[in-house]
Parts: structure tokens; C-alpha cells; sequence
């Protein structure tokens, strides 16, 4: 929750006790601030990336990349996925100062359709986009990750 624009001023409910803030939880919380990092996940950005690909899942993972927190591997990574109900699903990477909990664009997005409903079954195709120059990839995890849900599921990939 450190890596969150609003950490510094975030309400916590927790139940039978009054609201604190997070730093009263957490009062010597590692987090962003301790590596320099100033923005936030969740601030409003555009990596400005672009691509000729004219794959319309090329360019709908490319619209998460560029919204993507990703400030301490600069792996700004984003990932559509394409129901058979039509619908197109969006992941951005959201990259945590303690690495474990960061959320890979591929679960962003198969949260997303589960929100909404859809099935792991359902998916027909993917694509991910992926900085070139980032300390990381997430195309073997990615591919991983969807061979167990259906070997079948092709992915499309592009490195910028």
C-alpha cells in the first residue's frame, strides 16, 4: 500500500476499531520514499511508447504498458487478453519496492476478466508488451502461465 500516489494520507478501517492512517500501522514502513522513488502507483502517466505493429492486441497491451509502475526494474510491461465474448482485458504491471507482492500484467488482467465474469476458459488470444531495457521479462512467465491455462492460447509479443 506504500507504493500507492495516496499512501501518505490512506485510511485504514479496520472492524470494533477507529480509522488510522497506514503510517500508524505500519509507523517505519519500508517503501518507495527509502529507494527515491517519488511517483506512485496509480499517478496518472504515459510512458509515451509507440509501435507500427498494427495488431489490435499489440497495440491494447501497449496502451497498459504505458500506464504501468514500474520504477525500480523500468520493466513497463502491459498485457491484453481477448474473450470470445469479444471483450479485451487490460493489465499493467504495478511493480512493488518489495518486489513479491508486485502484480505482474498478466494477473492484472486475469483479475480484470474475473471481475467481470469471463472465464480462463474463454480467452482466445494474448499479447504482451515489454520494455527492451528492462532488468526483467515477463514474456517466460507469461507464456508459462498460459500454457497451464490452455496450451492452445496463442500470445503475441513485443519488445520496445
Amino acid at each position: 500500500m506504500n507504493e500507492l500516489t495516496t499512501a501518505s494520507s490512506l485510511k485504514i478501517q479496520l472492524p470494533k476499531r477507529a480509522a488510522k492512517t497506514l503510517q500508524e500501522y505500519l509507523p517505519e514502513s519500508f517503501g518507495p520514499a527509502d529507494l527515491g522513488i517519488d511517483s506512485g502507483l496509480m499517478s496518472p502517466v504515459n510512458h509515451g511508447k509507440t509501435s507500427d505493429d498494427d495488431e489490435e492486441l499489440i497495440q491494447q497491451a501497449l496502451r497498459a504498458m504505458n500506464i504501468s509502475h514500474s520504477p525500480y526494474t523500468q520493466n513497463f510491461s502491459g498485457v491484453a487478453l481477448k474473450m470470445r465474448s469479444g471483450a479485451i482485458y487490460l493489465g499493467a504491471y504495478a511493480e512493488n519496492a518489495a518486489f513479491n507482492p508486485s502484480l505482474p500484467p498478466l494477473q492484472v488482467a486475469l483479475a480484470q476478466a474475473m471481475m467481470m465474469g469471463e472465464s480462463f476458459e474463454d480467452i482466445e488470444a494474448a499479447a504482451l508488451v515489454e520494455s527492451a531495457t528492462g532488468k526483467i521479462s515477463h514474456l517466460a512467465d507469461t507464456q508459462a502461465t498460459l500454457e497451464v491455462i490452455n496450451p492452445d492460447i496463442p500470445l503475441s509479443y513485443l519488445s520496445l
